[in-house]
């Protein structure tokens, strides 16, 4: 299963931010620089954000990869970077639809540490992948990615609505914790 594999905004004044179209881009209601970072594929791009937070958090990791009876795994991850997304190994060829220029390297950089692990190992369980002594620097490169990814969120800015689905997924494997006995 694993073995697939612009810098810098102008300051838009609160009042005239507005919303996108709910799955149309663009349509002339924003300003041109926003309506640039844009994308085609807001869905997707949640579940790119969704499997590089998971790879950037070791704990949740330990908690819900390495607990056979958990829905999560490292597969998912992998599933939704280089096949379902595609994002990965060429981050470029999805700019515009699922994620944006300035994302482009720290994706690359994801794929650097990640890319020659999962050829070299394959597909082994999870536990073996968290006790590679490379799996720190991938993820520090998830999480750096996943803060450029999340940088317009973070400063205010909604260029795009991400769909409830990362939500619910947070939501559910929290009540999955509670449920589960797992502190």
């Amino acid at each position: 299963m694993r073995q697939a594999r612009a810098h810098g905004t102008v300051a838009t004044p609160l009042h005239r931010r507005r919303s996108p179209p709910t799955g149309i881009e663009g349509k002339g209601s924003l300003p041109a620089i926003e309506q640039a970072q844009l994308v085609r594929y807001p869905d997707m791009r949640a579940e790119i954000v969704a499997a590089l937070a998971s790879l950037s958090d070791v704990e949740y990791q330990r908690t819900h990869w390495l607990n056979p009876k958990s829905p999560d795994s490292l597969d998912q991850c992998v599933h939704a970077l280089y096949d379902d997304a595609a994002v990965l190994p060429n981050p470029e060829a999805s700019v515009g639809a699922t994620v944006r220029e300035v994302e482009v390297e720290a994706l690359r950089q994801v794929d650097r540490v990640f890319g020659p692990l999962i050829d070299e190992l394959g597909d082994v369980a999870d536990e073996v992948y968290l006790a590679d002594r490379r799996w720190p620097a991938i993820a520090a490169s998830a999480e750096f990615a996943l803060r450029i990814m999340n940088a317009d969120r973070i400063a205010g800015r909604k260029l795009y609505r991400l769909p409830v689905v990362h939500r619910i997924k947070r939501l559910v494997s929290r009540a999955w914790t509670r449920g589960a006995g797992v502190e």
